[in-house]
C-alpha cells in the first residue's frame, strides 16, 4: 500500500477528458450558430430529413438562428435568405456549432 501514489483508480481519465469538437445530438442551445464541417456549404431542408426539399445552401462560416431541436439530430433554424428573406429550415446538428 503506497498512500503518496498520484494515481486515483476512481478517476481513470486524470481530467484530460476532451470535448468533441462536434455537437451531440440534443447539445445545440436556442441562438445564433454557426455552419461548421459543410465542405462546400450545407444544405437547408424544408423539414427534418434529407427527403425534403432543399431551401438553400449554406457556405461554412455562415450564421443561422437555432429554434428547436426537430429530434434525431434535426435542428429547426431561421437565417436569412437572398433579398433579405428570413426562411425558416432543418439543418443536422452535426453541422452547427453555437461557439
Amino acid at each position: 500500500e503506497d498512500p503518496l501514489n498520484p494515481l486515483d483508480p476512481s478517476n481513470p481519465g486524470g481530467g484530460t477528458t476532451t470535448t468533441p469538437a462536434t455537437p451531440s445530438s440534443g447539445s445545440l442551445k436556442a441562438g445564433r450558430a454557426t455552419v461548421i464541417n459543410g465542405g462546400n456549404g450545407v444544405r437547408v431542408r424544408s423539414g427534418p430529413g434529407t427527403n425534403y426539399d432543399i431551401l438553400a445552401t449554406i457556405p461554412n462560416g455562415g450564421s443561422v438562428q437555432v429554434v428547436t431541436s426537430a429530434g434525431n439530430d434535426w435542428y429547426e433554424v431561421t437565417f436569412t435568405a437572398v433579398g433579405g428573406v428570413t426562411t425558416t429550415g432543418y439543418m443536422k446538428g452535426e453541422f452547427l456549432s453555437n461557439s
